[in-house]
């Protein structure tokens, strides 16, 4: 991921009521020093504006490869599942080469007919297509036929059952130290940082307790159950870059996109033992259509891509239609890119748990969309994890006729970034929330916290929807149109960080 997401965050402008927002050109908070690093200013409560140009695919320090084609094959007569599924496990034997990689499976142009799912389970295979267009003489199109079984994954990346974030390597768990972390910062006191070593896959982790729920009014739940000791507990999946004994500190690899205070809940470290994570998989250059009965209908496949348990993988040029919740999903992910995919014409009932286009869930972090389409979604770009989801963008994309908003959907998602998306055509007023969903769902609460809309098109008439969670912020940079912010205090900038 370029600099440019970084460099775009100079532009900053808090509202108070609803108004029409205009781009800036400059700002307090965060500008160029004159030995031309990037100084960030706190306000008052010490939010500083987050830096998400750590998401995707290794962090966004590495272009998306161009893995060797190892195997090539074409369409059959009839149910192509098990056809493709065995070329898919023949690269599965292959030895991983010095990259990560055992090369890619070529589908050539024509129709296949998937009557089940395509589940790539090793690590280093990539499927790849010739085109994803509507032409099948020149396009690969997989056509997902059926709903056996029911509302099934059509690809699945991954698919490690049991996979998660929570299984730990003995004698590493070490306490965080700091008494106070702030948003954004990248190095952690610890009080046994002598059981780390640089590279090592470390999990950040902060039990919601019942102080620290208290301090932030236990999701503010409205008339719904508050938050309860354990639902709302922070999980950050990260790399250790530096140890520096003397000072007992360890940096990392991205920021940590919420405040830990010690006061509240003791956050500790911990060397991540997963062994079933899958990395190095890749979907490219393809079209995946859902045969249905309707548009309302909900009797097919429910998602085209879902990717589960996976690492430093990615999506590009897929187009993906009917699906009943998503083109393409994500959880216990991390470090993923989706380019260049368009998610367009879900089928189903325009009702909640559905057609959420471009989807990520729980334990999912460091996550980059860009360039990416999508059309007839409720949420068409959308965290619905809760408090494990952290640094995820939704980069220079495009959204049309959408029913509802693109938001953080529930239960304390941090530091989404949504970027230069363009709305149009919408059957909604309401097109972006950063904000409190109270009772709406099941306690859904504050879906968004130390996130940002920046640079923002909505078509006159419509509106985002921007408020400030307890302690901590949302920000509305540079967009154009009606941006609706409440429960939002002006805080003079205080402290500087250098970055």
């Amino acid at each position: 991921m370029s600099s440019r997401l970084l460099i775009g965050l100079c532009a900053l402008l808090f509202l108070l009521s609803s108004r029409i927002l205009h781009t800036q050109t400059d700002a307090s908070i965060v500008y160029y020093a004159p030995d031309n690093c990037l100084t960030y200013l706190s306000d008052k409560d010490n939010n500083y504006l987050p830096d998400f140009s750590h998401a995707g695919y290794k962090n966004g320090t590495t272009p998306l490869p161009d893995v060797l084609t190892v195997k090539t094959i074409s369409p059959i007569a009839g149910d192509n599942t098990q056809h493709i599924q065995a070329a898919i496990n023949e690269l599965g034997l292959l030895p991983l080469d010095s990259d990560g990689f055992r090369g890619a499976l070529l589908l050539t142009a024509g129709v296949y007919e998937i009557r089940g799912s395509l589940i790539i389970s090793k690590s280093g295979v990539v499927i790849r297509g010739v085109g994803r267009d509507t032409d099948p003489s020149s396009n690969t199109v997989l056509k997902a036929i059926g709903d056996s079984p029911a509302q099934r994954d059509v690809i699945v990346v991954g698919n490690t059952s049991g996979v998660n974030w929570t299984g730990t390597v003995a004698g590493t768990r070490s306490l965080v130290t700091n008494e106070f972390v702030p948003t954004g910062s990248r190095s952690l006191q610890l009080d046994h940082p002598e059981r780390f070593s640089v590279g090592e896959n470390i999990i950040v982790f902060q039990k919601s307790t019942t102080n620290w729920l208290a301090s932030i009014n236990y999701g503010d739940t409205d008339t719904d159950e508050p938050w309860a000791p354990g639902q709302i507990d922070l999980y950050f999946n990260r790399y250790i870059t530096d140890i520096n004994l003397d000072e007992s500190k360890i940096k990392l690899d991205a920021p940590i996109y919420d405040e830990l205070e010690r006061s509240l809940s003791q956050a500790e470290v911990y060397v991540l033992n997963e062994p079933d994570t899958k990395r190095n998989i890749g979907i490219e250059n393809l079209r995946v259509v859902i045969q249905t009965n309707g548009s309302l209908t909900e009797n097919h496949a429910k998602n085209a891509i879902k990717l589960r348990g996976v690492e430093d993988c990615w999506v590009q040029s897929v187009t993906a239609l009917h699906f009943s919740y998503a083109g393409i999903d994500m959880t216990v992910a991390s470090r993923v890119t989706v380019s260049e995919c368009h998610a367009l014409e879900p089928h189903s009932l325009i009702d909640g748990a559905r057609r959420y286009n471009f989807a990520v869930g729980s334990q999912t972090n460091n996550v980059l969309f860009e360039r990416c389409h999508a059309s007839y979604g409720r949420h068409s770009f959308v965290s619905n994890g809760t408090s494990s989801v952290s640094g995820i963008v939704f980069h220079a994309s495009t959204s049309k006729h959408d029913y509802t908003s693109s938001e953080g959907h529930r239960r304390w998602s941090q530091g989404l970034l949504f970027d230069s998306l363009t709305f149009t055509s919408p059957e909604a007023t309401r097109l972006l929330g950063l904000y409190n969903r109270g009772r709406y769902g099941t306690g859904h609460g504050w879906s968004s916290v130390n996130s940002v809309a920046w640079n923002v098109n909505l078509p006159a008439g419509h509106s985002m929807v921007i408020q400030q969670p307890p302690g901590r912020q949302n920000y509305a940079i540079a967009c154009t149109g009606t941006v609706t912010l409440s429960l939002i205090h002006i805080s003079e900038p205080t402290r500087p960080r250098l970055i």
